[in-house]
């Protein structure tokens, strides 16, 4: 059988693949739209100038300035059994359950290295036997917690702690963790200087909540190009990103982000469907790419020297043509609906904005969702989305909408 690429934030950085459809194989990107037999759907209606209209009406909000609900840097926003939403804070290393109400009831988690305490924390999820699941991206690490917060255990990937043993560091990793505890982590290395041009990604299927991860429970695999060790060497700020998520019925839904196209696979990595929206991408004119360029200084550059380091990138970059067709990609629980964000040039705006494609689960075209100026989805389950929204203060705020369907 042949790690998750789950989408980039900001959705701006690098990825390419060619096709292959032989799984245990390891090509560009997974799966052949060539494959006899499988099913393409042509979602040209995904094109249509007034396509129906998803709305969405605000039902929970959680956050402050000041005070206990004053959140540092919210990761990740999950539903809770009891009607309200979990809030990792990454900042805190710690995650906040909050009532119905908006008030905090319990906390999971905390900084530090002991047992149940958190480093890197990426995501929070609940699952239908109360369990509580919290990820984390370097070292990528599974923490499982009782319904009432006591921490259980924590499983690894296989080379999650130590590396290879070959001197190259663990792998950095993205979970999604599904209401059943059917697990996904999404595992690739760290570019290492004259380690090669490619990285290779890989999509690792859990089942089961304790025990060490396998490479053999690979689903899917794929290259992308390895940064540059190199600082001198050509930048390339803005490329098609291959994203993935987990949906119901025993499916995955893969894309490379340019062509716009969604490959929908089963668990044990059959492609079964393909869904084909035509067009073509945003024009990248000179006034898009200043727009681009301003966000990306809002954003801060790596390290202590932040906007300036970022500058020099940007002085660096070479830019593509159009901008690539996808932008983000989830799925909804239990109902199934894929929701692929476009690159658009407003998702470059201060609030940035982003215009979604709902897709029911046999891959037909549902309807657009806008989304409000400063929100970025993280979850969508049972009618609702959860994500966050940052105002002109820089506060987060952790935030539930109802989502309304066409009449």
């Amino acid at each position: 059988r042949t790690g998750f690429s789950g989408p980039c934030d900001p959705p701006l950085a690098g990825c390419r693949g060619d096709a292959t459809g032989d799984r245990g194989r390891t090509s560009g990107s997974p799966g052949d739209p060539a494959v006899a037999g499988v099913a393409v759907i042509h979602a040209a209606d995904a094109e249509a100038p007034d396509p129906p209209l998803w709305r969405l009406a605000k039902s929970l909000s959680v956050g402050a300035l000041e005070g206990d609900l004053a959140f540092g840097r919210i990761a990740d926003v999950a539903p809770r059994a009891d009607g309200g939403m979990w809030v990792l804070d990454a900042q805190n290393r710690t995650v906040y359950g909050v009532d119905e109400s908006g008030e905090i009831v319990m906390q999971v988690g905390g900084s530090g290295e002991g047992p149940g305490e958190l480093g890197n924390p990426t995501g929070v999820f609940e699952l239908q036997d109360g369990r509580i699941a919290v990820t984390e991206s370097y070292p990528p690490a599974l923490h499982w917690y009782d319904s009432q917060g006591t921490y259980l255990e924590t499983v690894y990937t296989s080379r999650g702690e130590s590396g290879d043993g070959n001197g190259s560091p663990p792998p950095l990793g993205q979970w999604s963790v599904m209401p059943d505890g059917e697990a996904f982590v999404h595992l690739w290395s760290i570019p290492m200087p004259g380690a090669g041009p490619v990285v290779l990604h890989a999509l690792i299927h859990m089942t089961g909540s304790t025990g060490e991860v396998s490479i053999a429970d690979t689903l899917l695999q794929w290259h992308v190009e390895a940064t540059s060790p190199d600082p001198m060497a050509e930048v390339k700020l803005v490329r098609a990103q291959p994203l993935w998520a987990a949906g119901t019925a025993a499916t995955v839904w893969w894309t490379p982000g340019d062509p716009y196209e969604l490959r929908a696979f089963t668990r044990d990595g059959t492609l079964e469907r393909i869904v084909r929206v035509p067009g073509d991408g945003v024009k990248l004119d000179d006034a898009l790419r200043s727009k681009i360029e301003a966000y990306l200084l809002r954003l801060r550059g790596p390290g202590a020297r932040g906007n300036a380091a970022m500058a020099i990138l940007i002085e660096r970059a070479s830019w593509p043509k159009t901008l690539p067709r996808v932008a983000r990609l989830w799925v909804s629980i239990p109902q199934g609906r894929v929701f692929a964000a476009r690159y658009e040039a407003g998702m470059f705006e201060d609030p940035p904005t982003m215009r979604l494609d709902v897709f029911e689960p046999d891959g037909s075209y549902r309807a657009r969702l806008d989304l409000p100026g400063g929100f970025t989805p993280r979850r969508f389950r049972n009618g609702a989305v959860y994500g966050v929204v940052r105002d002109e203060l820089d506060v987060n705020y952790a935030v539930r909408y109802r989502l309304l369907e066409p009449e």
